[in-house]
Order: structure tokens, then C-alpha cells, then sequence
């Protein structure tokens, strides 16, 4: 803000003339035990009236004495001060005896303190309460450059406001109360509006006046006094700002350079004053925005996709894990980012740690927050950690907030207990862009994967790790049991199953384990999950039932295509009860060859048919869906050869399943494109 002020430069900067002693002692004399200090006339500076010699104790009391220099004062000089001093069970406060002894010098013409370096005479340590007093045989100041003014070195674009920082360097701590500044610029450069604002907590308008002459063309003059009011600007910092408008004709690499000219501050002499000129370089108003993208853990993440919004303009980018977005125009900017697919890391042993979690018996980062919210609304529940174990199990395919993957925007530190998630930003704002941004990291969270172990090929959620096949010989309305043991001696906290059998053969019922402890159980179509909420069983043998009901009389194959704790393959071993296991069924089946195998486009099957009437062939895939039927008759014994088009059919494992008037048997063939 400007002040009209009809005063000359001269008269801003003189000094008050009321008197007030520089160097405060907190104590006054006769408290304590004395101890003299025998000062002589200090070298390198010269003594004027109300000048001030202080005695310090730096290490603990502070100021411990001073006197101020008269007319009359003569040296060497006795400077008395007064010990701590303990009284019964009362401390009287002073220096601290066996604390180094230090000095300063107040200036008061200038308002300037200087360091004053002590020599002892013999038989002095220079501590405090060494003997009854202490003798300094020089006291030497040593005088050098005491302030610089700088002006800030900027970046600035074609057709902008550059704003330039003026700033004092004051090592001395000068009382400030007078200021003369005054900066030449190229007369191409105009002075912006307003242009110039005096700093608000270093020279705020109640303490000083402010006088700027900006009617020159390539020049500003800056003047500002201390008017009296609270406390002058003894420190380093800065003064204020200026402002000068860029052109368009600036050409990207130019230099405009910005010199002090006729520069004071208060009374001191020219040779006590640094000048260090700035200047405004001209760059491109073109930038780049790039990063990467990372899940908590650090793996990285392709695929997301990141959206970069600017008024009407959207950019978009692919991350790698990297990404990179070129020739931005000066402006402000937005980024968010999304990814829908990499659908994996979510097991049972997830739901248990959320359950674990809001029971109180572990503790969360934030990131583990936000992948148990699976909700979306701010709130971690039971219901969240519910929702977890039915994606698992396939009972629910999404979400219920609609997202797969949470992007954080800056990096979330701590540990948390709470129901609340954190405060976190889905964006990257940046307003205005004006310079290139070339470490901008997204941090992906795969809402439900608590334990933070995605990784992009990863099959934890639906994945085929390895079976065996079973064949199982079921009655009609017979209830099956696959009972499931461990081999090893394990902590169930999640367990994670895909069983994979013929569903006009046996209806899923139940699945359940005997393990000890409260623990949650989602079961669909072959699908489990199980997840403790508490203290969670250890041990070996039977930890997992499988139930199923027999819809039909016959023999189907059964198997565990994905069986593991705390998302870590086992060791297991299978049991059946209700169906009898058909050891020999390799043997029957060698009599069915599927040829080629695997094939491409198509492929023949043959085997023998002892009987005449009608049969019927499925082609089923892993996921128990029929994908083709073919019907012929036999009307001879002896082999049938059938040929089968898999031009349709994608990559991947098929079963053919023949259905003959009083048997069954099934043969597995690949199909690779």
C-alpha cells in the first residue's frame, strides 16, 4: 500500500533520539554472589555515548551484565555481575559458575550489535566464578560487510507478471529504520499493479511508511522509514515484492537484468552494504507433467489410465508404470487417474485382517484403510469386510462403490485404529502449471487387497495353480464330502479354494471348516472363502468340507483347481466320503483319444461304442459352462470317430464329456490359438 509522505530520504532515516538501554540484564544487582569482570577499551571499533558492553553467559543465564558507555566512563572498564547462588532451599538466578564468559557490543549510532572476542590474562580460565574476578587483557570487534540487499534471480514467460522478491540479508541484526532502494530494468519491461508490496510480517504498514516512486520507465524507487509504532525489522528476510510485466515480443532465452542503483539503509556507509543484483529469464510456456505408478508396496502398475483437464482440453495417458504428458501450455491443470482391469489379490486372508482390524486386534496403515473401504464412504465396517469375502467367493462381481482401484494423489503416512479413513486427494492440481513436474507419483490401491501383495500376474482371486483330477463314482441323492487336510502345520487365518466339478452331477451345498474360533464362510458354486475374525486356529490335518448333493448316478471328475492359506499355496491331501474314487479310470479312458491335442481350429475324438443308440457329446470349459453339443448314433459296435470345430472356441482347457446310454466318461483337451 502507498503512503503520501513529504519527507526527504534524509529524514526517514534518522533515529529516534529517546534513549533505551540495547542489552537487558534479567536480574538486579545484590541478589546474588558479585563477580567482576575487568573489560579494556575494545580495538577495532570506536566508543561513542550510549554505546553498551554486555557479559554473557550463553551456555545457561543469558545477559549477565553490562554497562553503557558516558562521559565520564574510563577503562579498563568493571563490569559487575551476579553468580547463581543457592540459599538454603532457595536459587538465587545468575550466570552459571564454570560457564565460558562471551561478550557483545551494541552500536547505538549504527543500532548494530557485534561479536566482541575476549583475551584472559594469566590465571583465567574465562568461566564464571573462577576466583573472585576475571581480567581481559583485549577485547577485539571485528568489522565487516553488514547487509545485502537481493534481488530475487525469477523465471518468467512471453506476455506474463513476473514477481521479484527484494530481501535483506542482516547477520548483525541492524535495527532497520531507514530504506533507500533503487532498481533499474530494461524500459521494454513495465511496472505491474500495484507495483510494489511491502512484506506484512517483516514491514507491515503499522510499523512503517512505505513511498514508491514508479513514474520512471526503467527504474522504481522503493522508501520506507520506521515510524515509531511496535518493534523495527531487526532480522533477515524479505522486504517486499515488485512486479514488471513481461512482453510478447520476450524471446524464450532472453535476459533482463535488474541492478541496484542508489541504495541506503539507515546511516551506514555504502562499503557496509552488499548490493546483489537479480534478474528475469525468459523460458518456454511450454511444460511436461510425468511419473509413475505404484501400489503401496512399491510394484509397479500398468494400464492406469491418467486424464489431464484444462478448460475444455483433456489429455490422456497409459502408465507403464510410467507415463508422460508434453507441450502443456501455461494454465492450471488437473489430473486424476482410474484402472478396471488387473482384477487379482483379493483372497479370503484379506477379509480376515479387515475383520481382524475392527475387532481391535491389529492396526492399519492408511493405504490398508482405503483398500478396506470397499464401500467408498469414508467409513471402515464389518460390512466391508463382508463384502470382500462375497467377491471372493463370486457371490457379488463389483464393489459396491462402483471402483475396482483408488488413486491416491500424495503419499499417506502413520498408523490408525478408527473406523474413519483418512483425508486423502484423488487429485493432482496444479494452478497454475508453470514449470515442468517430473516426479509426479500416483499411489494404486486394489480396493479389498489389505495385505498390499498385488502384483499384475498375480491369480490369487480365480486363478487355475495347479489340480489334480479326482473321479468320483455318486449315487443319486447322495450327499458327497471332500474332506480337505493339511499336511503342514499352519496359522488359518484366510483360506481360498476354487473346486471345479460337473454341475449336472453334483449340487454344491455347504462348505465349512472344524477349525476352532469364529471364522466367516462365503460358498458359490465352487468358490470358498473363509476368513477368521479373531485369534485364528494353528495345527495340521482336517481344517476344510466340501458338501455336495448327488443329482445324478454316474462317474464325474472333481477337483481343487486353487487351495490356499493366508494367500500361500499347501500341502494337501483329499478325502472323499458318499462316492467312491475310480483308481482306474486312466485305463478306461486310454481307449479315448483326442487327436491332435492341443489343437487349433479342430480336432477328431474316437472312441469305442459297444452299444447302439444315441450319444451325446458336451464340450464344457474350467468354468463348468457347456460351449458345444453333438449328437450321433451308433448302430454298430466298435469305434466312433467324431470330429469337433474349435474354430470358435479361445484359448484355454475343454473337457469332452460322452454321454453314452449306461456310461459316461470325460477326456480333456487343450485348445491354443
Amino acid at each position: 500500500m502507498k503512503k503520501k509522505l513529504n519527507l526527504l530520504f534524509v529524514l526517514c532515516c534518522l533515529a529516534l533520539n529517546s534513549f533505551a538501554q540495547h542489552f537487558v540484564v534479567d536480574y538486579s544487582a545484590g541478589q546474588g554472589d558479585q563477580y567482576s569482570v575487568i573489560v579494556p577499551f575494545p580495538t577495532g571499533i570506536t566508543l561513542d555515548v550510549n554505546d553498551e558492553i554486555v557479559v554473557i553467559d550463553a551456555n545457561g543465564f543469558g545477559n549477565a551484565g553490562v554497562v553503557t558507555i558516558n562521559a565520564t566512563t574510563t577503562f579498563p572498564v568493571v563490569i559487575n555481575t551476579y553468580l547463581q547462588t543457592t540459599v538454603g532451599a532457595n536459587t538465587i538466578p545468575g550466570a552459571i559458575p564454570g560457564n565460558p564468559i562471551t561478550f557483545k557490543i551494541w552500536d547505538a549510532s549504527e543500532g548494530v550489535e557485534y561479536d566482541a572476542i575476549p583475551t584472559f590474562g594469566s590465571g583465567t580460565n574465562g568461566t564464571f566464578g573462577n576466583g573472585f574476578a576475571c581480567q581481559v587483557t583485549v577485547l577485539t570487534v571485528t568489522l565487516s560487510s553488514q547487509l545485502t540487499i537481493n534481488v530475487a534471480e525469477v523465471l518468467a514467460y512471453p506476455n506474463s507478471t513476473a514477481s521479484i522478491d527484494i530481501s535483506i540479508e542482516n547477520p548483525n541484526n541492524v535495527v532497520i529504520e531507514g530504506i533507500l532502494i533503487t532498481i533499474f530494468f530494461d524500459p521494454t519491461l513495465t511496472l505491474g499493479t500495484p507495483s510494489f508490496t511491502n512484506d506484512p510480517v517483516n514491514f507491515p504498514d503499522l510499523n512503517y511508511d512505505f513511498v514508491i516512486n514508479d513514474v520512471l520507465t526503467d527504474r522504481i524507487i522503493i522508501v520506507a522509514a520506521y515510524n515509531g509504532v511496535g518493534t523495527p525489522f531487526n532480522g533477515s528476510g524479505t522486504i517486499g515484492s515488485f512486479q514488471l510485466n513481461v512482453p510478447a515480443s520476450a524471446v524464450v532465452g532472453d535476459v533482463y537484468y535488474l541492478t541496484l542503483g542508489n541504495t541506503q539503509i539507515n546511516e551506514l556507509p555504502a562499503t557496509d552494504i552488499t548490493l546483489d543484483n537479480g534478474s528475469i529469464t525468459i523460458q518456454q510456456n511450454l511444460f511436461t507433467i510425468q511419473g509413475d505408478v505404484i501400489t503401496p508396496a512399491g510394484t509397479p502398475v500398468s494400464n492406469a489410465t491418467l486424464s489431464l483437464v484444462s478448460g475444455g482440453t483433456t489429455n490422456t495417458a497409459i502408465s507403464n508404470p510410467n507415463y508422460s504428458f508434453t507441450d502443456l501450455l501455461l494454465g492450471d491443470w488437473t489430473m486424476t487417474a482410474e484402472k478396471t482391469d488387473d482384477l487379482n489379490g483379493v483372497s479370503a486372508y484379506d477379509g480376515s485382517k479387515g475383520l481382524q482390524y475392527l475387532a481391535g486386534l491389529i492396526s492399519f496403515t492408511p493405504y490398508q484403510l482405503i483398500a478396506l473401504d470397499v464401500s467408498g464412504n469414508g467409513t471402515v465396517s464389518a460390512s466391508d469386510a463382508s463384502e470382500i469375502l462375497q467377491y471372493v467367493a463370486s457371490i457379488i462381481t463389483n464393489f459396491s462403490s462402483g471402483k475396482d482401484w483408488v488413486f491416491v494423489a500424495e503419499p499417506l503416512t502413520g498408523t490408525y485404529t478408527g473406523y474413519d479413513v483418512p483425508a486423502f486427494s484423488e487429485t493432482k492440481s496444479y494452478l497454475p502449471l508453470n514449470m515442468n513436474m517430473l516426479s509426479e507419483q500416483w499411489i494404486a490401491v486394489r480396493l479389498g487387497d489389505i495385505t498390499g501383495n498385488w502384483a499384475s500376474d498375480s491369480k490369487m482371486k480365480l486363478g487355475e495353480l495347479g489340480k489334480t483330477e479326482h473321479y468320483l463314482n455318486v449315487k443319486q441323492g447322495d450327499i458327497v464330502k471332500i474332506l480337505v487336510s493339511s499336511n503342514e502345520y499352519l496359522t488359518y487365518e484366510g483360506i481360498d479354494a476354487l473346486s471345479e466339478f460337473d454341475l449336472e452331477y453334483l449340487n454344491p451345498i455347504n462348505a465349512y471348516t472344524n477349525l476352532s474360533g469364529n471364522y466367516f464362510t462365503k460358498f458359490n458354486n465352487g468358490k470358498i472363502a473363509i476368513a477368521s475374525s479373531g485369534n485364528a486356529s494353528s495345527g495340521n490335518g482336517l481344517f476344510l468340507v466340501l458338501e455336495f448333493e448327488a443329482l445324478k448316478s454316474g462317474i464325474t471328475p472333481f477337483s481343487l483347481n486353487t487351495l490356499q492359506v493366508n494367500e500361500q499355496d499347501i500341502e494337501y491331501t483329499l478325502a472323499f466320503e458318499g462316492a467312491t474314487t475310480i483308481t482306474d479310470f486312466e485305463v478306461i479312458s486310454k481307449s479315448i483319444t483326442i487327436f491332435p491335442n492341443p489343437c487349433t481350429t479342430s480336432t477328431t475324438l474316437s472312441f469305442p461304442a459297444n452299444e447302439i443308440g444315441k450319444i451325446n457329446i458336451q464340450i464344457f470349459n474350467t468354468e463348468g459352462k457347456i460351449v458345444n453339443i453333438t449328437e450321433v448314433f451308433n448302430n454298430s459296435n466298435g469305434v466312433q470317430n467324431v470330429e469337433l470345430n474349435t474354430t470358435e472356441f479361445v484359448e484355454g482347457v475343454y473337457f469332452c464329456k460322452i454321454i453314452m446310454p449306461s456310461t459316461t466318461i470325460t477326456k480333456k483337451f487343450v485348445v491354443i490359438k
